[in-house]
């Protein structure tokens, strides 16, 4: 709402700074406006500023593109996070997730694989059991996917996902 308006008008002003269109992207996005963060996003990355991290403006694009389904876009930008830090938990999960999205479910399950490697925690164990799922695997999937349950056993999420699992 308001801070959004306000970084409106200082670039209605003529500011075109990388860090407003960061601060946009990022009001854009906790409001839902994930296309218009996207742009903003875009923007913060094609004017480098040592005020803004091109991976943190690259993560919260990321971010984005995987809430608006555009997983290959998404794809990308993991794999060039992962360029600058290979072994970030953060952008293994998304890479695997997006790779899930675009019907890369042995790509992903590598890629879950690494990140069980670095952190063999409840959301590697779930990333791991939807690739093993899409693959057919639902042996695997099963056992990896009870484990995320056992080990955060609050998360809705993965108890449906096991749900769904179980009825094949």
């Amino acid at each position: 709402g308001e801070a959004l308006q306000l970084l409106q008008r200082a670039e209605t002003a003529g500011y075109s700074d990388t860090l407003l269109f960061f601060h946009r992207g990022v009001a854009e996005f906790i409001q839902g406006l994930y296309q218009k963060a996207v742009e903003s996003y875009t923007k913060a990355l094609e004017q480098p500023s040592k005020r803004v991290p091109i991976e943190l403006a690259r993560a919260h694009r990321a971010e984005s593109e995987m809430r608006l389904q555009r997983y290959a876009e998404a794809k990308n930008d993991f794999e060039a996070l992962l360029a600058l830090a290979p072994k970030n938990s953060r952008y293994l999960m998304g890479l695997g997730l997006a790779r899930l999205g675009t019907n890369d479910a042995a790509g992903a399950l590598e890629t879950f694989n690494i990140l069980m490697s670095l952190t063999p925690d409840a959301l590697a164990f779930y990333g791991r059991a939807l690739a093993h799922n899409n693959l057919g695997n639902n042996v695997v999937a099963t056992q990896d996917i009870a484990r995320a349950v056992e080990l955060e056993p609050q998360n809705i999420a993965y108890q449906k996902v096991q749900e769904r699992i179980k009825k094949g």
